[in-house]
């Protein structure tokens, strides 16, 4: 019968029939099945150790099996066994008859290798017989029985007896076999009674034969079995005995449940019957019960009759506590699988019982006789009699219960009734008490509490009465525990897991209280030794923390919160920590100190325990009903752990975390509900809405968690590690629904975010790819800051020592927008590489490197060569193998940097460079001669293939692989690094620094003085050729750096002009690749300075350098045709236009030097093929093929014209080919140009021709180190592969030629990804700035290309990720990285069409592309580029345009349709017409502008088009003042300044505020339009600030004139009422002189300061000024004192309407800049709870931070001067500004603390008490400096200080 073990809850669950043998004795501590009944621990080591001693004596054989029945019994885990349904030869592990009989060890593999001698002999045996005569099967048999008792060999008589078995069984055999039974039956006696040992194999057989042949012979089977039970009784052997059972088992078991053995089977059993009653040896016992079983089984109504005697005789072996446990275990089971039989004589089963309990009674009563001490009487049994026979009764008891199974329930019904049970349970409590009080016995106590939870199963809780006494057994028997062995401490555990499982809510406090007591046994059984004893008592805790009854469990949770807040305290202590967790304190353990390692112990414990409360999903216990909850406990109660108690106790922070992420799990981490709303909605449920109310904020803390502590720099590794598990199963989960968007908005996500950045740069490489999985998850998720953040790590990574996490960071390198990464923001992680390395640089060197070091690192500089093999990075062994433990200082260089090989080569290339200067120039190459001539050959060879590429230079341009190709671009950049260190050693040698480096020896130094001269020589030497290197290798800065020292030497050494031409042109293109305008444009003036020399040519690469591209062709061109008398100009776009557009103010000077033309003689070749390769140059980055093409038959034209061999153009001219047919669509020319190219062609040719294509070496086997050359091959590739693209999807067709399958080109474009890293290593490695742009743009159209293939262009992922965005963050507004984008994005629109025959995802972004190309062209002058982007756009082509009227009317047809046209339409208008007014165009771009914006405003979509459309007119009608008038004499200006203005809470601009008080019509009129754009678009913070701005600007003219001068004119209606208010007899002079006054402001003079104010009467200012108006007007017209008062009244209200007017546009302009603040700091109160709020902010654009201080200062100012005018809207907008914008000027805000009116004192200082409560940093420094030096200063003075001074 199956049950689950002690301690889980037991289940009354069970089939009434059941098949017989299904027993299962329990393992120690694993749970078996399902039924109610356990088994004691002791009775299970039994078993173990029963299976062990047979094990080891008997030798391992397989036991026999046939298929009508199979053996189940099996070991179990723990030592349980488990028989299902079948009594068989290893039932309980008892072996068959040859194997107890075998003593000799013959071991399996013996056994196979007889088997196969067997089958030998029976083969030559067959053989021998079939060449005689041929027999019978009769004669067979004879044949077979005389071999197996004749034959000599073993082997073979085993053979033998195996064929003898085969003939048995087949059903054939049966007449022969029934007619020589006898003689069958004698031969087999014969064989099971051989006396030697080594037949053990071959007896067993024939047992097994005597069985099948009783099986087989069914109608003979009375005879045979007679005949066997004959034999058993005379043999006196057991062995043989045994053997004859064997037999008996092999024929039941092969019957079955056969009809024709019925007859047989009541002689059987009753021949069975005796000998049970008369054996008297386990291993008979054993066999002969098997037997049994299998009748009971097959033939049950047979077995009922002689069921009680088979109990009996059980029941005997049972109680006979002198057997082995293992034996009596066994026995338990042999009755439990007779379950139907005890149950269908239930009467039996009941008597049985209460003798049993007889029996114990009378014992215990015998004992409690021997301890009242009574005479011994001679029937008194001792206690060493009575104590074991107690125990085996109490065995066998629980044995019985078990056996009667389900059946023993009261809900059966009688005879097994409640009040029996009950009646049952306490006899046996009684018994057991009795006997422990007498005397303490183990074994009875253990057999007691496997009893007592047999019975506790089948009794009903609410008796309480019973549950009292069940409870204080239990908790007695926990009290004995310490005493006991394991074995007794499991049970008792046991015992009270299942109390508290089956008594449940009906158990008192007290006795949870008790069980988790200080004092509780329990809690010391947590610390045993043995594991089983722990996971015991564990199921203890378990067992209550499960419980139902909310205030039982209420108590026991603060009983085990209480724990731990000790266990804490006691940890917290030693250490000196403050005592923390005041909430989970109890009182119970207040007393309670434990030690280090306990008290840590049992954190993790009761942790563990929390699991069960923490593990159920949705439970209102654990979310809500306890407190504090588990989620507040784990993740803010113990926060204590995560301080410094983490450092010395890292396994507790483990272990609290580990329980907050299994409770966080089981939810899904809370992130349904923290986006629920916070009213549960109609259709929750109760317990649910409940539960999301009470966890909706447990994601955004979750979030917060993590992020703090992923940031922490010490961390343990497994907690680390488990965090970012955890970390990535939450970014999976928020990604796996778009529902979740709102929650990347949480600040808390921000925080999360930085956390897990922290750890990318992380020294393990586990910890770094695991960072970098979850950022690839969450990367389309991430803020720009946090995005730019990755791009650091990213470039850092890309360096890594090891290729998995380069692979990895390259990935999501990919998914970062291209605006992101090319942005030229400060990477942190660089600049910390070049602090480390400078730090490295001034130590004094350490003298570890060594010459084989030197010659290892320069042998790879200089050819290529590793001489260090080895799986580890050789640099990283260089690096470790030259550090001192002695010499460690503070380290240079973070941990986690030095796996990064830009820090490695940085070290290793100073190291060699401090060498060679140390070993005074003496190196591996040589002597110092030697050493400087083997640089300068290198040097030199490099500097001679820059001029002619053609030169050989293998050692730097072959490649065994594309990384190859790399690896020479890094040698030839550490070169340049290793001489640049090498030059600041030398000067530091023979010239000292100050502090940079620290100073050599002085032998070192003495030498280099010395030797000063020859250095400096063989410096200047190489200078030019380390130029021309400098320039090759892609890094201008080198160039820069040696051409400004060289024309210094050659400045001083006064050596002719001419030789300063090579060097300025290299330097000019230095500067120019740099993009430094202003830096060349200063090098022509230098030139012409010193050499007295002018270098014309030199100003239009500065425009070059700009990105006038257009113009600067241009002027090449001029240069050109000036230079060599030839016209050289090609035909392109209207040069005078071109000239208008680049006309910028910096340039305009130079225009006059043009008209001088230079002969030929005065200009060098080499300035000439500069010029011309420079022109070409200009129209490649403009993507104009044409003019590329025109311009080589120009340049061809002119080198025929004037046969000067010395122009060549670098360009390759059928790479321009290809990139002009592919942009037009046309793919068989592309492919057929990119065939005459190098490198790896993806085998477009037939796939039989050749071999499938090296993925691995995709470019030119021979490629200069130029990088410029490596991007080339990297664009061949890209459209190699896009080609290849067009043709995969042309399956239609027919060609020779085999397209390339998509498997292929998705790895050759990864390939060609990963080729394009090779640059961005590059940048890092030489410490750069930035990312290379056109690199960066490869990697991501390689990227993007491919996922149009994997994904068939379904989503908008395959997009190249690049957008307008880029505008405000691209530093340099270069257009060459758009017109890259835009080239495959229009590719991946064509192939949309052929695929689909729909362009619909890529038009907008297309569209998005080209304007902002337009705009970057447009802003740079680039006309002609502006108007064919423009055209692309709609679809119009543009032909050469000969003039502005030309474009005007090109423009007037460009629009465009359709979704997209609704979307982007406003923006092609406004760029239409910038792009007229940049071409010279002004008038018909501000009538096209106006007409634009008229459209928008009057049809009321698109108000921010129209917004930005006033704003850009107002723009140029500043910019063109002069011509302003006509200019807005325009219609279309007209009718945009009659549209009605809605806003009507803002001040209204009239020509009553404006031009009556001063302002122009001109300047009205844009005010209006500044006005109007606000309306139109009043969330746009410009157009505030714009009208803002002009507001201010005249207000303050309007207000200075009020004040100091005339006055304003008073309007007609205002001189009306006037003279209505005065005697008629008012003279006209008098009136004007009234007039006057009334139309002045009195305000205060600008040039008086407020310090200089003393304290004046803080009486309301305006009635200072009423005062002064109305003296004013009294001494001029003294007759005014004796008018009446209405008169006087009436005289102040117009004057104060007049002060109205004046401040009008102040008012205009104070509404307009709090506005401006408002929408420019975004800063909207957020509430954490509803993250969709923060959805709304996201797109919250910040002005430039001058505008915003510009604002705050003016708006202080007219709080200042204006206060008393101006107070309602200052109040108003000072009350509700954001304070981020203010924080700007926080010391002018101080100083105006001591202003002398009160109320301005006390506005600025809420001001700042506001600021303070954002940023308390900001003001506490000033605050408490100015509250010192004010102190002193009053107290010098002995004034008071004024009210509210320097206290915000």
């Amino acid at each position: 019968m199956s049950r689950r073990a002690l301690g889980s809850r037991l289940n009354s669950a069970h089939k009434l029939q059941r098949e017989w043998n299904d027993w299962q004795p329990r393992g120690d501590r694993s749970t078996a099945t399902q039924d109610g009944a356990t088994c004691s621990a002791s009775e299970d080591r039994g078993v173990a150790s029963l299976f062990d001693t047979l094990t080891s004596d008997l030798p391992d054989n397989p036991p026999l099996r046939n298929e009508a029945l199979t053996a189940a019994g099996s070991l179990g885990e723990g030592g349980g066994y488990e028989v299902d349904g079948g009594i068989c030869e290893n039932t309980f592990h008892w072996k068959t008859l040859g194997q107890e009989l075998r003593v000799n060890d013959v071991t399996v593999d013996s056994t196979s290798f007889q088997h196969g001698n067997r089958a030998l002999a029976s083969k030559d045996m067959r053989k021998s017989q079939d060449r005689s005569l041929p027999h019978s099967d009769e004669s067979r048999l004879a044949n077979l029985l005389r071999r197996v008792s004749r034959e000599d060999d073993r082997d073979r008589r085993l053979a033998t007896m195996k064929q003898l078995k085969d003939f048995i069984q087949h059903s054939e055999n049966k007449v022969v076999l029934a007619k020589q039974l006898d003689t069958v039956l004698t031969a087999l006696n014969d064989v099971l009674n051989e006396s030697s040992k080594l037949l053990l194999e071959l007896r067993q057989e024939g047992a097994s034969c005597l069985g099948l042949l009783c099986a087989s012979l069914s109608y003979e089977a009375e005879k045979i079995f007679k005949w066997i039970f004959l034999k058993f009784s005379s043999s006196t052997k057991d062995e043989v005995k045994l053997l004859y059972l064997v037999a008996t088992y092999k024929a039941l078991e092969t019957a079955g449940e056969r009809k024709g053995f019925s007859s047989v089977m009541q002689l059987v059993m009753s021949s069975l019957q005796s000998i049970l009653e008369n054996l008297d040896t386990p291993e008979l016992l054993c066999q002969s019960v098997k037997c049994i079983l299998q009748v009971a089984r097959c033939y049950p109504h047979i077995f009922s009759t002689n069921f009680r005697d088979t109990v009996d005789i059980l029941v005997g072996w049972h109680i006979d506590h002198t057997q082995r446990p293992s034996l009596t275990l066994q026995v338990s089971g042999w009755l439990q699988s007779l379950e139907q039989f005890w149950v269908a004589d239930l009467a039996f089963s009941t008597t049985l019982l209460g003798q049993f309990l007889e029996d114990m009674e009378a014992y215990a009563e015998d004992l409690s006789h021997v301890a009242s001490g009574e005479s011994m009487d001679e029937d008194i049994p001792p206690p060493s009699v009575s104590l074991p026979k107690l125990a085996a009764l109490l065995r066998v008891f629980s044995t019985v219960v078990r056996s009667i199974g389900e059946r023993f329930n009261p809900l059966r019904g009688p005879p097994i009734t409640e009040a029996y049970v009950t009646d049952v349970l306490n006899r046996v409590l009684a018994c057991v008490t009795t006997a422990k009080q007498v005397f303490f016995s183990e074994a009875v106590l253990t057999a007691a509490n496997e009893c007592v939870c047999v019975l506790l199963v089948s009794v009903d809780a609410g008796v309480s009465h019973l549950t009292d006494a069940v409870i204080s057994y239990g908790l007695n028997q926990l009290d004995s525990c310490q005493a006991c062995g394991p074995e007794y401490s499991i049970a008792v555990l046991h015992l009270l897991t299942l109390i508290v499982d089956q008594i449940n809510t009906k158990l008192p406090s007290s006795f949870v209280e008790k069980l988790l007591a200080p004092d509780s046994q329990l809690l010391e059984l947590r610390f045993h030794r043995e594991k089983e004893v722990t996971a015991a008592a564990l199921g203890v805790y378990q067992a209550v923390l499960s419980l139902k009854n909310i205030p039982i469990l209420e108590a026991a949770y603060k009983l085990v919160l209480g724990e731990m807040g000790c266990a804490l305290s006691s940890l917290l202590t030693p250490l000196g920590l403050p005592t923390a967790c005041p909430h989970i304190q109890h009182a119970a353990f207040a007393h309670t100190h434990l030690g280090p390692e306990r008290a840590e112990f049992t954190l993790i414990f009761n942790l563990s325990a929390l699991t069960t409360i923490g593990n159920t999903k949705n439970s209102l216990i654990g979310m809500w009903a306890l407190s504090p909850t588990v989620f507040a406990l784990l993740s803010q109660n113990l926060l204590v752990v995560h301080s410094e108690l983490s450092v010395y106790h890292p396994m507790v922070q483990y272990a609290v975390l580990y329980t907050l992420y299994s409770h966080c799990t089981r939810h899904d981490h809370f992130i349904s509900s923290s986006l629920s709303s916070s009213s549960p909605s109609l259709f929750d449920g109760a317990v649910i809405s409940t539960v999301t109310t009470a966890t909706k904020k447990h994601f955004s803390t979750l979030l917060g968690l993590l992020g703090q502590l992923l940031s922490k720099e010490h961390l343990y590794s497994e907690t680390r590690r488990l965090l970012l598990n955890w970390a990535l199963e939450m970014c999976l989960v928020m990604k796996k629904s778009e529902t979740y968007t709102p929650l990347f908005s949480l600040p808390s996500f921000h925080k999360f975010c930085k956390g897990l950045l922290a750890n990318a740069l992380n020294e393990d490489l586990a910890v770094c790819l695991q960072t970098c999985n979850s950022l690839q998850v969450l990367s389309s998720s991430l803020s720009t800051e946090l995005l730019q953040r990755c791009v650091d790590v990213c470039r850092v990574q890309l360096v890594h020592s090891a290729v998995r996490v380069r692979q990895a960071f390259g990935k999501l390198l990919k998914t970062v927008p291209l605006d992101v990464v090319l942005s030229n923001r400060g990477h942190t992680e660089i600049q910390d590489i070049s602090q480390a390395i400078r730090r490295h640089m001034s130590k004094s060197p350490s003298n570890t490197f060594h010459p084989q070091d030197f010659s290892d690192l320069i042998s790879f500089i200089l050819y290529g060569t590793v001489h260090r093999g080895g799986k580890e990075p050789w640099l990283e062994r260089l690096f470790h193998s030259c550090q001192r433990l002695e010499k460690r200082e503070a380290v240079a260089v973070p941990r986690a940097l030095l796996k990064t090989e830009a820090v490695l080569w940085q070290w290793a290339v100073w190291e060699a460079a401090q060498f060679t200067v140390l070993s005074k120039l003496r190196t591996p190459l040589g002597r110092a001669q030697d050493t400087f001539q083997t640089i300068e050959g290198i040097i030199r060879s490099l500097a001679a293939h820059s001029l002619n590429p053609e030169q050989e230079l293998s050692q730097w341009s072959a490649g065994e692989s594309d990384e190859g190709h790399h690896t020479n671009q890094v040698r030839l950049a550490l070169l340049l690094q290793f001489l640049e260190n090498l030059e600041k050693l030398m000067y530091n040698a023979y010239e000292g620094c100050a502090n940079a480096l620290t100073a050599p020896p002085k032998g070192i130094r003495t030498f280099f003085y010395t030797n000063r001269q020859t250095c400096q020589d063989w410096l200047t030497r190489i200078r030019m050729a380390l130029m021309r290197v400098g320039l090759l290798s892609g890094q201008p800065a080198v160039t820069v750096r040696h051409g400004f020292d060289l024309l210094a030497e050659i400045k001083s050494s006064s050596a002719h002009a001419s030789d300063m031409e090579v060097p300025v042109v290299m330097l000019v293109e230095a500067l120019c690749e740099l993009r430094c305008p202003e830096a060349i444009q200063g090098l022509a003036a230098w030139s012409s300075a010193v050499a007295g020399r002018s270098l014309g040519w030199v100003g239009s690469v500065a425009l070059q350098a700009e990105g006038r591209f257009e113009k600067a062709a241009v002027e090449y061109q001029e240069q050109l045709g000036a230079i060599t008398g030839v016209d050289c100009f090609i035909k392109g776009f209207d040069r005078p236009l071109i000239k208008v557009a680049s006309g910028s103010p910096k340039n305009m000077g130079n225009d006059g030097r043009k008209t001088v033309l230079m002969k030929p003689s005065e200009c060098s070749p080499e300035v000439l093929n500069f010029l011309a390769n420079k022109t070409c140059e200009c129209y490649v980055a403009l993507c104009d093929w044409t003019s590329v093409q025109e311009w080589q038959a120009s340049v061809l034209a002119l080198k025929k014209a004037t046969s000067s061999s010395t122009i060549n153009l670098k360009t390759d001219f059928n790479y321009i080919r290809a990139l002009s047919s592919f942009e037009d669509g046309d793919f068989t020319v592309c492919q057929e140009q990119l065939g005459l190219l190098p490198g790896e062609d993806l085998g477009f040719l037939n796939s039989t021709s050749r071999d499938k294509p090296d993925l691995k070496r995709l470019l030119p086997a021979v490629l200069s180190p130029d990088p410029t050359e490596l991007q080339k091959a990297v664009e061949v590739q890209l459209l190699r592969s896009a080609v290849g693209i067009v043709t995969s999807t042309n399956q239609t067709e027919q060609d020779q030629k085999t397209p390339p399958t998509t498997e292929t080109l998705v790895k050759y474009l990864k390939q060609t990804g990963r080729v394009s890293l090779g640059p961005l290593r590059l940048s890092t490695l030489t410490l750069s700035g930035s990312l290379p742009t056109l690199s960066t743009l490869q990697l991501h159209c390689a990227t993007h290309l491919e996922s149009s293939m994997t994904s068939q262009l379904s989503s908008e992922d395959c997009l190249i990720p690049l957008c307008s965005q880029a505008l405000s963050t691209c530093k340099q507004q270069d257009v060459q990285p758009w017109l890259h984008a835009l080239r495959y994005t229009t590719f991946q629109r064509q192939l949309n069409i052929r695929l689909k025959g729909s362009s619909a995802p890529m038009d907008p972004h297309l569209m998005e592309l080209s304007l902002t190309a337009v705009k970057f062209a447009r802003k740079r002058g680039n006309i002609a580029l502006a108007t064919r982007l423009l055209g692309q756009c709609s679809d119009t082509p543009i032909k050469g345009c000969s003039g502005g009227a030309d474009l005007v009317n090109l423009f007037k047809h460009l629009s465009l349709e359709g979704s997209v046209g609704e979307k982007w339409g406003p923006e092609l208008e406004i760029e239409k017409a910038k792009v007229l007014c940049t071409a010279g165009q002004t008038s018909s771009a501000m009538e096209m502008l106006s007409q634009c914006a008229l459209s928008y405003c009057r049809s009321g979509k698109n108000e921010r088009a129209a917004c930005r459309s006033v704003l850009t007119l107002c723009k140029w009608l500043l910019a063109d003042w002069k011509d302003l008038t006509p200019q807005l004499k325009q219609a279309n200006i007209a009718a945009l300044l009659e549209l009605p203005v809605e806003d009507q809470a803002a001040p209204r601009i009239t020509a009553e505020t404006t031009v009556s008080v001063g302002v122009g019509e001109a300047d009205f009129v844009l005010g209006q339009l500044y006005q109007l754009s606000t309306a139109q678009a009043p969330d746009l913070a410009k157009s505030w600030a714009a009208l803002a701005s002009w507001a201010y600007r005249w207000g303050r003219k309007v207000v200075d004139n009020a004040s100091q001068g005339e006055g304003v004119p008073l309007l007609a209606g205002e001189k009306q009422e006037i003279q209505e208010l005065l005697p008629e007899c008012t003279s006209d002079e008098d009136k004007e002189t009234i007039f006057s006054i009334l139309g002045q402001a009195m305000c205060r003079p600008a040039g008086i300061q407020d310090e200089d104010m003393a304290l004046q009467n803080e009486d309301d200012e305006e009635d200072d000024m009423v005062d002064v108006i109305w003296r004013q007007l009294l001494s001029s017209c003294p007759w005014l004192s004796e008018v009446e008062e209405s008169v006087t009244e009436g005289l102040i209200r117009v004057w104060r309407r007049v002060v109205d007017r004046i401040f009008s546009l102040y008012r205009v302009s104070c509404r307009a800049y709090f506005t401006f603040l408002k929408l420019n700091a975004g800063q909207v109160p957020v509430d954490e709870d509803d993250p969709k709020l923060l959805l709304s902010n996201q797109n919250a654009k910040q002005s430039s931070d001058d505008i915003i201080v510009m604002a705050t200062l003016r708006l202080l100012r007219l709080l200042v001067k204006h206060a008393g005018e101006l107070r309602e809207g200052l109040e108003l907008g000072l009350a509700s500004t954001p304070t981020a914008p203010w924080r700007g000027i926080i010391p002018q805000l101080f100083s105006r603390l001591n202003h002398p009116e009160a109320y301005i004192r006390q506005s600025i200082c809420s001001l700042l008490c506001r600021v303070a409560q954002d940023s308390p940093h900001l003001i506490l420094y000033p605050a408490i400096v100015g509250s010192i030096s004010l102190g002193g200063e009053t107290q010098a003075s002995g004034t008071l200080c004024p009210t509210g001074g320097g206290r915000p």
